[in-house]
C-alpha cells in the first residue's frame, strides 16, 4: 500500500539527507579551522552548519510524521 511506499521513501530520504548533512558539516568545520582571520569564510561555514541542522530537523520531522501515520493504519 501507499503507506509502505511512504515509509520506504522516508527511510531512504533520511539516509541520503543524513549522509549529505554529515559531509557538509565536516566541510564547514574544515572551513572554520582553515579560516583564521577570514571572517567571510567563517560566517559562510557557520551558515552551512545552520542550514544542515535545519535540514536535518525537517527530514527527521517528516520521518516521525510518516511513522506516526503508518502506526495509525497498521
Amino acid at each position: 500500500p501507499a503507506v509502505n511506499l511512504l515509509t520506504k521513501i522516508a527511510n531512504t530520504m533520511i539516509k541520503i539527507v543524513g549522509s549529505i548533512a554529515m559531509l557538509l558539516i565536516v566541510v564547514a568545520g574544515i572551513m572554520i579551522i582553515t579560516s583564521p582571520g577570514n571572517d567571510t569564510q567563517r560566517s559562510n561555514a557557520i551558515q552551512i552548519i545552520q542550514a544542515c541542522i535545519i535540514g536535518l530537523v525537517v527530514a527527521f520531522s517528516s520521518y516521525i510524521i510518516v511513522n506516526f501515520v503508518q502506526g495509525l493504519f497498521y
